[in-house]
């Protein structure tokens, strides 16, 4: 299993384990948040340089 490092903060951490969904189940709804608000983003030229939704993981 690979492992992604995204930052959120524990309020929306604690909230989503709340919602009893299993951690898998969490990991995707981070990962599709993180995608929707990289796209607005750029949509909005808020940051020009992102071409793709995980373009910041690769300097990771």
């Amino acid at each position: 299993m690979s492992t992604i490092k995204i930052s959120y903060s524990k309020y929306v951490i604690d909230l989503l384990y709340n919602c009893y969904l299993t951690e898998r189940s969490v990991a995707h709804l981070l990962v599709s948040f993180q995608r929707v608000t990289l796209e607005s983003r750029k949509e909005r030229n808020m940051d020009p340089s992102v071409k793709h939704w995980d373009d910041k993981r690769s300097n990771e």
